[in-house]
């Protein structure tokens, strides 16, 4: 890609992100592994693009014996036979292709170039070769509930900050999952479907120090936009704290088959 690249909001580098990780992957093995359970073979060529604590790429290693995991920051995985870890930015290309299977997730969605990299990852496709795209729908959340009055208010304030003020203008898109369906249609796939997976989420457990990673991640950003040091502090409570219970965001995933 010539043009200018779109940066990365949030990072997986360093304690925080390696706490982010941690979560999502609690979060989301189990959806990843049923879906690419059913089409993983011995044998195949796998990609896996943003790989980062390496779960899924172990995984798929283990089912098909040929998988190169790539990411920006891979620290928390490491090469072995049948698995081999790359540095590496998706915008520049899919390195090592052709490949049977690609398995993208949590990633086009930070991307202004989504589009244009999902048209690369198709063509990195071997004929008859799936692409696997994996991507949150943001806010608002349903509440179940509340530590104290008021909590659910400020939890859904707070988390619409950062995705409908923030990351929408740092480039997020939380409407691409619902979009990638008719992308991989338009881009000629077949046997394209897709999948939501929902779950609540109980303070403490991986879904709240999610949040809680995101907002230590963006407090200055937060606080230029009007949050207080107050609200951000009852918000890392109610996250933590086990009798507060709200639905996660929706898990959407899509997958189509190059002809």
């Amino acid at each position: 890609m010539t043009s200018a690249k779109s940066k990365y909001l949030l990072t997986s580098a360093g304690d925080l992100g390696l706490e982010q990780l941690i979560c999502l992957s609690e979060l989301l093995d189990d959806d990843s592994t049923r879906v690419l359970g059913e089409i993983a073979q011995p044998g195949w060529r796998c990609l896996d693009v943003g790989s980062g604590l390496g779960t899924v790429a172990n995984w798929l290693a283990e089912r098909t014996g040929d998988v190169v995991a790539v990411d920006l920051h891979p620290d928390h995985i490491r090469s072995r036979p049948g698995l081999e870890v790359r540095r590496h930015d998706i915008r520049d290309g899919a390195p090592g292709g052709p490949f049977d299977l690609i398995h993208v997730r949590m990633v086009l969605l930070h991307l202004s170039e989504r589009e244009e990299v999902l048209r690369q990852l198709i063509d990195s496709l071997k004929p008859g070769g799936w692409l696997v795209d994996s991507e949150f729908i943001g806010p608002p959340l349903q509440v179940v509930a509340e530590t104290e009055p008021g909590d659910g208010e400020l939890f859904n304030e707070v988390v619409g900050m950062c995705c409908n003020r923030i990351g929408v203008a740092s480039g997020i898109s939380y409407t691409w999952a619902e979009e990638v369906d008719s992308q991989l249609v338009a881009a000629g796939l077949a046997e394209v479907r897709s999948r939501r997976f929902e779950q609540t989420f109980t303070g403490g457990d991986a879904g709240g120090r999610l949040f809680r990673c995101y907002i230590d991640q963006l407090e200055t950003r937060l606080l230029a936009e009007g949050i207080t040091a107050a609200e951000l502090a009852r918000f890392r409570d109610v996250v933590l704290d086990p009798r507060f219970r709200a639905w996660m965001f929706t898990n959407v995933v899509s997958m189509g088959r190059k002809p």
